[in-house]
């Protein structure tokens, strides 16, 4: 019986998690018609605004910037860059995304209950086998 409560803690902890975090480690960017790209990941998005005439630099750092996404949806992150002048520029970083689902993708959010159910039930078989 111990190792079912072991079982359904472990599980319910999945609920608790923080974020979803994509790390990027020297990314290039694709070429594009007419810029270059480069692919975030998928669940939320930003478009960055270049008012600041100095924003162009050899090295860019960004403070932490919270962004809500008030409709649910799948969504991606790009970065963006058209001057043709900055090729082989490279995106090092992370960007962390938190919803609901925590670590779970918005698609994916709604069949946490399903799953521990499921996962409860194949280790209490499992239990019983031994």
């Amino acid at each position: 019986m111990e190792h079912l409560f072991l079982v359904v803690l472990v599980t319910l902890s999945f609920g608790f998690s923080e974020a979803s975090i994509q790390l990027y480690r020297n990314e290039e960017f694709t070429a594009g018609t007419n810029s270059r790209y480069f692919h975030g990941g998928s669940e939320a998005v930003h478009a960055s605004t270049a008012d600041d005439p100095a924003y162009i630099r050899i090295e860019a750092k960004m403070l932490p910037e919270t962004v809500i996404v008030n409709k649910t949806g799948l969504y991606d992150i790009y970065f963006l860059i058209c001057d043709k002048d900055l090729e082989g520029t490279t995106v090092t970083g992370r960007s962390m995304w938190r919803s609901p689902g925590g670590y779970l993708s918005a698609k994916d959010a709604p069949l946490l209950t399903f799953i521990g159910v499921i996962v409860i039930w194949y280790m209490s078989i499992l239990l019983e086998c031994k």
